[in-house]
């Protein structure tokens, strides 16, 4: 891999690692106890 793509891809990640905890904090703070990850394997569906 190129260097210059292995900084986008690193960049990449970096991004949607604080996107997520930004979200679960968000969640937290709410008081929404479901976890990120049960909504990306659930599709948000209830059951």
């Amino acid at each position: 891999m190129q260097p210059f793509w292995q900084q986008v891809a690193v960049g990449a990640v970096l991004i949607t690692a604080v996107y997520v905890d930004q979200v679960r904090r968000t969640a937290a703070t709410r008081g929404n106890t479901q976890s990120l990850w049960r909504k990306f394997v659930s599709g948000g569906r209830r059951g």
